[in-house]
C-alpha cells in the first residue's frame, strides 16, 4: 500500500530525546532557497528556531522561542509539534514524518546548531554545525539558534537550504509576493461584468436563497471578478462591506471553534481586497486579529477548530499561505493525510472525510490548490496522484461532476483552475500539454453554458441584454433560463455559478488571485466573439492544441477520414491521423481557425438511426457552407452526440471536436377542442423507442408575440386541458416532447399550432 503525502509515523528519527547524533564536521553555507516563513529573533532577544522542510515542500519555517528550556521546548513553545514513537524516539516534525516518502527509505530530522562545537550552549559560529547533543539538552541561551532539517540516509545532504548567516539576517516576516496578471478574455470578462452588475443592484452584498446578507457568496463573487480582472470600484466597495461586516459572517470571537471556516474565507478574502484581517473592526472602535485567531484554532494533530473536512481545512491553509508567518506545518500535514492511498480507483482523491469512500472532485481541485499555495511541489508524488485522479474524472464533455450528481459550471470551474496552476511542466507552449488540454476542454464546457449574444438572440422573448455574461449551474438550468428567463428563484443559481465558472477561463489559482485594477468596459464584452483561450498561451504559428482528451473505446471514439455534408466535399487525403481530433490547419482566408472559434452544430432531431450527416455549422454566429466531418459519435440516441468539424474551402481552416444535441421528434396530429371556457389539446404521442420524459404544453391568444409559461405532461399523457380562457379570444396551442437525459432536458421541436375558441360558461360553472 502506497503511502499518503505526508503520514504522522513510519520509520523512527535517529534524533532521540537525550540521544547524540555524532559528526565532526560543519556543515558549508548553502545557496538561497524557497520561501521562507516567519522570522527570527531580534539580536539578543530569545532563541531563533528553524525548520527546512525541503523536500517535502519549499518552505523553510522561522520563529523566535524564548531562551532557557531545551532544544526541544524551544521547538515546542514556538508552536512546531513534535511526535515521538512508544520508545520516545522522534519520528516527525509538525506532523511530516521522516520517511516521507518511503516505509523503506531511512531517514531521520537532523539537528543543527550555531555554536562552534556543536553543542548547545557555546561560542558562535558563521555557519550551522551538526549537533553533538539531542534534543533534550540544554538550556538554551539567547541569541543562539537551532535547525531542523530532513536528512535520508540513501542521499545525504551536504549543506542546509538556509544558511547561517541568511536566517540571522530574517528579522521581519514578509508576506509572499503575489504576481500581477492581465485582465480575462472577452467571456471571462462578460461574466465578471454581470457578477458585477448584480453586486451594484444588491448595494455591494448579493442575496442567499432566503433574501438575505449572504456574506460567503459576496467573497465567491469578488473571488470571480478578481479572477477574470476588472470590476475594480464594486470590488473595492464590496470588499469594504465585507471588511465592516462585523460579526454577521465570522461570528463572534467565542464561537471560533466553530465559526473558524467563515473566518478563513474572510481573511483570504481581504488578503485579495488588499486589506488588513488583523485588524478587523467589530463594534464600539474594538478589532479582532482573524488572522491570529484563526492560526490559534490548528491543533497540535494539524486540525483547524472542530467540525472540519478537507474542503474547509483547504480554505484555512489558503488563508493562511498569504500571511507572513505562513502556515503551520502540521497543518499542511494534516490535509494532505486525507488523501485516498488504497490502490483503489479513487487512489489519489481528497473528499469530504478520507477520499477513498467520498472521493469528490471540488475536494480535490481545492486541497490541491491550498497544498500548492502552501509550497508543496507540484512534481510531489501526492500532487501527481491527486492531479491524475482529478483528470481521471473528467467527462466526455469537458465538465466535472460532484461526488453525488453531475457534471456542472461550479466543479468545473475549480477543477480546470487547479489544473492550470500545476500546468508547470514545458513543453512547446511553455505549459504541459495533457493539463492544458484537460482545461481547456473544461473551459469550453463551461462556455456552453454562458448566456452570449446568439442565445439572446435566439431567446429574444426572455432574455435580455442584462443577463449577458451569466453562467449555468447545468444544461438543465441554461434550458430553464432560455424558456422562462432569468428570475429571483433561478438569479440565486446563476450568481453562485457564475462566481466559481469564471475560474474556469481565466485568471491565475486561489492562491494568486489581486484586487482588478480596472473596471472594465460598461458593456458586456465577447457577446459575439470567439471564446477565451483558457488562459494559456496560443500555440505556435501552425499548430493546433487538441481541445480535451480522446474519448474512450466505445464513448464515441473519433473515427478516420471525412463525411461530407452541408455541401463540402471531402477534404483531400482525409480530415488528418486516424483518431485524430483536429486537422493541421493552414491559414484561413479571413485569418479564423476553426479550433480557436466558437463553432456550434445545430440540434438534429432522433431518426433512430446514426446520425452522420445533414449537420448545421455556425463559426462566430456566421453559418459554415464549405465543410467536412469526421470523429463522429454514436450518435444514435437523444443526448449529446459528438462531431469534428473540418473546414474546406478557403474562408476557414484547421477543425474542431463539437458537441450537439439530439432532441425528440415533434409531435404530430396536435388538435385543440373548445370547452366553456377552455380548450383541450390533443395530441399522438411520439414513438415509444425515444423513449421521452414527458411533454410541455404552451398556448396563447391567436397572432400574440409571447407564448405562456410551459406546462407539463406525463409521458404516458395525450391530452391536457388548459383553463380560465377568455371565451372572447382565439387561442393556440403547441406541444413538444423532452427526454431527461442525466440530469438535462433535451426538447424537440415544438408541433405546428393548433388554435380554438372556448365558449361562454354556463351559470353553474360561474
Amino acid at each position: 500500500m502506497r503511502k499518503p503525502l505526508f503520514l504522522a509515523g513510519g520509520l523512527t528519527a535517529a534524533l532521540v530525546l537525550g540521544l547524540v547524533s555524532i559528526t565532526g564536521a560543519a556543515a558549508s553555507d548553502p545557496p538561497t532557497g524557497p520561501r521562507i516563513q516567519g522570522a527570527a529573533c531580534a539580536d539578543g532577544d530569545g532563541v531563533t528556531v528553524a525548520v527546512d522542510f525541503t523536500p517535502v515542500f519549499d518552505v523553510v519555517d522561522l520563529r523566535c522561542a524564548t531562551a532557557g528550556g531545551t532544544v526541544a521546548e524551544a521547538f515546542t513553545g514556538a508552536g512546531f509539534a513534535l511526535g515521538y514513537d512508544e520508545t520516545g524516539l522522534m519520528e516527525r516534525l509538525d506532523g511530516v514524518a521522516a520517511d516521507w516518502l518511503d516505509d523503506d527509505a531511512p531517514a531521520y530530522w537532523s539537528l543543527y546548531t550555531s555554536t562552534d562545537d556543536g553543542l548547545v550552549t557555546g561560542g558562535p559560529s558563521t555557519q550551522w554545525v551538526w549537533a553533538q547533543e539531542g534534543a533534550n539538552a540544554g538550556p538554551t541561551a539567547a541569541g543562539q539558534a537551532y535547525l531542523f532539517e530532513f536528512y535520508p540516509f540513501d542521499d545525504p545532504k551536504s549543506d542546509q537550504v538556509l544558511a547561517l548567516s541568511e536566517v540571522r539576517a530574517h528579522k521581519v516576516a514578509a508576506a509572499p509576493a503575489v504576481p500581477t496578471y492581465s485582465p480575462g478574455g472577452p467571456q471571462a470578462q462578460s461574466a465578471a461584468a454581470w457578477l458585477r452588475d448584480e453586486l451594484t443592484a444588491s448595494e455591494g452584498v448579493l442575496p442567499g436563497y432566503v433574501g438575505s446578507d449572504d456574506w460567503g457568496l459576496t467573497i465567491d463573487a469578488l473571488a470571480g471578478l478578481a479572477a477574470a480582472g476588472i470590476g475594480k470600484d464594486q470590488f473595492a466597495a464590496s470588499a469594504d462591506l465585507v471588511y465592516h461586516s462585523g460579526e454577521a459572517y465570522v461570528g463572534a470571537a467565542s464561537a471560533l471553534n466553530s465559526k473558524w471556516p467563515a473566518v478563513a474565507k474572510t481573511v483570504w478574502a481581504l488578503q485579495i481586497a488588499g486589506l488588513d484581517p488583523s485588524v478587523f473592526p467589530v463594534s464600539g472602535g474594538v478589532t479582532r486579529d482573524l488572522v491570529a485567531e484563526l492560526r490559534s484554532t490548528v491543533g497540535v494533530s494539524g486540525e483547524f477548530g472542530s467540525g472540519g473536512s478537507p474542503f474547509t481545512w483547504a480554505l484555512g491553509v489558503l488563508a493562511l499561505a498569504r500571511t507572513a508567518d505562513g502556515v503551520p506545518v502540521r497543518a499542511v500535514a494534516h490535509l494532505a493525510s486525507k488523501q485516498c492511498a488504497d490502490g483503489s480507483p479513487n487512489d489519489g482523491a481528497y473528499g469530504w472525510t478520507d477520499g477513498c469512500s467520498d472521493a469528490d472532485p471540488d475536494a480535490t481541485a481545492l486541497v490541491l490548490q491550498a497544498l500548492t499555495a502552501a509550497g508543496v511541489p507540484s512534481s510531489h508524488p501526492g500532487i501527481l496522484n491527486a492531479e491524475a485522479w482529478l483528470m481521471g474524472t473528467q467527462e466526455l464533455e469537458g465538465g466535472f461532476a460532484t461526488s453525488w450528481g453531475s457534471a456542472n459550471a461550479n466543479t468545473t470551474g475549480l477543477a480546470a483552475q487547479a489544473l492550470r496552476v500545476l500546468s508547470t511542466d514545458e513543453d512547446d507552449w511553455g505549459l504541459d500539454s495533457t493539463e492544458v488540454a484537460a482545461a481547456q476542454a473544461a473551459a469550453e464546457f463551461v462556455r456552453v453554458l454562458q448566456i452570449t449574444g446568439p442565445v439572446l438572440d435566439a431567446y429574444p422573448d426572455t432574455l435580455t441584454l442584462d443577463d449577458a455574461g451569466a453562467i449555468a449551474y447545468s444544461a438543465a438550468d441554461l434550458s430553464d433560463a432560455e424558456d422562462n428567463g432569468i428570475d429571483a428563484a433561478s438569479a440565486d443559481s446563476f450568481r453562485r455559478a457564475t462566481a466559481q465558472a469564471i475560474f474556469a477561463l481565466d485568471g491565475p489559482g486561489l492562491g494568486g488571485l489581486t484586487a482588478p485594477e480596472t473596471n472594465g468596459p460598461p458593456q458586456r464584452p465577447g457577446l459575439n466573439q470567439p471564446p477565451d483561450d483558457g488562459g494559456q498561451t496560443p500555440p505556435p504559428s501552425g499548430e493546433t492544441p487538441t481541445n480535451g482528451s480522446t474519448p474512450p473505446s466505445g464513448s464515441g471514439t473519433p473515427t478516420a477520414g471525412a463525411t461530407p455534408t452541408g455541401g463540402g466535399a471531402p477534404a483531400p487525403g482525409g480530415a488528418g491521423p486516424a483518431g485524430s481530433d483536429t486537422t493541421p490547419p493552414a491559414q484561413g482566408g479571413n485569418g479564423i481557425v476553426l479550433n480557436s472559434a466558437n463553432v456550434k452544430v445545430a440540434d438534429m432531431t432522433w431518426t433512430g438511426k446514426r446520425i452522420v450527416s445533414g449537420f448545421t455549422v455556425t463559426v462566430n454566429g456566421q453559418r459554415l457552407t464549405q465543410f467536412t466531418v469526421s470523429g463522429l459519435g454514436k450518435n444514435t440516441k437523444i443526448g449529446r452526440g459528438w462531431v469534428t468539424v473540418n473546414a474546406a474551402g478557403s474562408t476557414y481552416a484547421g477543425a474542431k471536436k463539437v458537441s450537439f444535441r439530439i432532441v425528440p421528434k415533434a409531435p404530430r396530429s396536435v388538435k385543440s377542442t373548445a370547452g366553456q371556457r377552455q380548450a383541450k389539446i390533443v395530441w399522438r404521442k411520439v414513438s415509444k423507442a425515444q423513449h421521452v420524459t414527458g411533454y410541455e404544453i404552451q398556448v396563447r391568444a391567436k397572432g400574440a408575440g409571447a407564448w405562456s409559461k410551459i406546462r407539463v405532461a406525463r409521458p404516458g399523457q395525450t391530452s391536457a386541458v388548459i383553463a380560465k380562457l377568455a371565451q372572447s379570444s382565439t387561442y393556440e396551442a403547441r406541444v413538444r416532447a423532452y427526454k431527461k437525459v442525466d440530469g438535462t432536458k433535451y426538447r424537440g421541436a415544438w408541433s405546428a399550432a393548433a388554435a380554438s375558441r372556448p365558449r361562454k360558461a354556463n351559470n353553474a360553472e360561474l
